[in-house]
C-alpha cells in the first residue's frame, strides 16, 4: 500500500498523520518529495516491554478501556471504511 494512495482514497487528510503501531505486513512505500512538502508525517511505536506497559493497562483495567479492533478482508468493504473514517471512528487493521 503507498500513502499516496492512502491520500487519494480519503485515508489520509493533506497535513495529515500516518501512524505505524507495531510492524506492518508488508512494506510501506512513501514520496521523499510529499514527506518535505508537508503533505503528510508518519510517527511510530511499536511493542513496549512489559514494565513499560504496566501503568497503561493498569489505567485502561481501572477505567474500564477495553481493545476492540475491525478487520477488513475484501475490497467490496470500502465504503464501509470510508463511513467508519468520515464518523471519526479509527481503523486498527486494514488487510
Amino acid at each position: 500500500m503507498t500513502v499516496p494512495w492512502l491520500l487519494s482514497n480519503l485515508f489520509l487528510r493533506i497535513n495529515g498523520i500516518l501512524m505505524v503501531i507495531g510492524i506492518p505486513k508488508e512494506n510501506l512505500s512513501i514520496n521523499a518529495l510529499d514527506i518535505l512538502l508537508g503533505k503528510y508525517r508518519i510517527m511510530g511505536a511499536s511493542s513496549r516491554t512489559p514494565q513499560q506497559m504496566r501503568e497503561p493497562i493498569e489505567f485502561s483495567y481501572e477505567h474500564g478501556i477495553k481493545a476492540h479492533m475491525t478487520t477488513f478482508n475484501d475490497i467490496g468493504d470500502i465504503q464501509k471504511i470510508i463511513d467508519l473514517l468520515e464518523n471519526g471512528r479509527p481503523l486498527v487493521d486494514l488487510v
